[in-house]
């Protein structure tokens, strides 16, 4: 198990910024997977270390141990993988797997992930917008929530991970997609048997349990 700590940025000590149940817990559980000591710290907006590393004050952010700085989920947990020598959990050297892996974050990425913003940020949607108008740009993001999810279940039909036979950083991004998915209203998780076998499976897994304990939420 790796150390890990809230404290201010340590030198030589990678460190994530992260909000909790946002995407970082992806490559904070991650961290957990390849054992790497690490420091994973709470940042709001306005944080000024989070700042120097992405001015949007978005999450997830990372200081490298050498001191650079990496933003975007998908390339944080490639860097997280490759300087721990693991890999493996992007799919090694086999290439159909590798690009399983990266057909799969692409998905989590660029389009599940951008789904469940009209449900939570619906006035970014529309100029000059009333709140009466809300409801119709929520409802337009369920529907996508819904399409993305009877993708993952149809895929995980017989699964007990998304590629191949052992975790990977996709089974890592799939966490804070699902429980999103899991906790907003209007979509019906129980509905997709494979998914939720999924999501039972591997938040009992001793690395998200890990994260999801420093980051103080639940399933």
């Amino acid at each position: 198990m790796p150390s890990e700590s809230n404290s201010q940025d340590e030198t030589g000590i990678p460190t994530l910024y992260y909000r909790p149940g946002a995407c970082a817990l992806a490559p904070h559980i991650l961290l957990h997977w390849v054992g790497t000591e690490h420091v994973a710290k709470r940042a709001e907006r306005n944080d000024p270390a989070l700042l120097a590393i992405n001015p949007s004050g978005a999450v997830p952010a990372f200081r490298t141990s050498d001191g650079r700085g990496l933003t975007q989920a998908a390339a944080i947990m490639q860097h997280i993988a490759l300087h721990a020598g693991r890999g493996d959990l992007l799919g090694a050297d086999d290439p159909i797997t590798r690009d399983e892996v990266a057909v799969w974050l692409s998905f989590f990425t660029g389009d599940f992930h951008p789904s469940f913003w009209p449900y939570f940020v619906p006035m970014m949607y529309i100029s000059g917008a009333t709140q009466e108008q809300y409801p119709a740009i929520k409802d337009a993001g369920i529907k996508l929530v819904q399409s993305g999810l009877a993708k993952i279940d149809a895929h995980l039909a017989g699964r007990e991970t998304f590629v191949g036979g052992a975790k990977t950083a996709v089974d890592a991004y799939a966490v804070p997609m699902l429980r999103w998915a899991r906790n907003i209203d209007g979509v019906d998780f129980a509905a997709y048997a494979n998914a939720v076998r999924f999501y039972g499976i591997i938040t009992a897994d001793p690395g998200v349990v890990a994260a999801m304990k420093h980051q103080g939420i639940e399933p």
